[in-house]
């Protein structure tokens, strides 16, 4: 899969650059924000970790999908830490994407869309963060 992001300091370079309508941006962000101090996203439904957009940098991220999947690889916890053979986790290592294999696997839900693009971001922004504390 190749991926890209590229940084903004404000949601109109973003939308200039990336050739999206800045006007339907700034509303769709307005909707966002008033539905997270609201506690409930009004398009997807979802209640949980929910943050508003109003803090830059802004990212744009643009991604070409490749099919194909992986069944093993490093197990990580929630923390994106790489476990050894024993479960524990090695001091400051850390891993996402296709390198931890399939989650729903790990996790023991026996299959399911949980790898590729979302153990990606989602695992790399953890990964991410708990480096960065450590």
């Amino acid at each position: 899969m190749w991926c890209q992001s590229r940084e903004y300091s404000t949601t109109k370079e973003l939308a200039e650059a990336e050739g999206i309508s800045y006007k339907n941006l700034e509303k769709t962000i307005r909707i966002y924000n008033e539905d997270v101090a609201k506690g409930k996203d009004s398009e997807y439904g979802r209640t949980k970790l929910l943050q508003t957009i109003d803090t830059a940098p802004y990212y744009a991220f643009e991604c070409e999908p490749q099919i194909y999947t992986s069944y093993s690889g490093l197990e990580i916890n929630k923390k994106a830490q790489v476990l050894n053979e024993a479960g524990v986790p090695i001091k400051g290592l850390y891993a996402a994407g296709d390198v931890t294999g399939h989650l729903a696997y790990q996790s023991g839900l026996g299959g399911g869309g949980i790898s590729g693009l979302v153990m990606a971001t989602v695992y790399g922004k953890i990964a991410g963060e708990e480096a960065a504390k450590n």
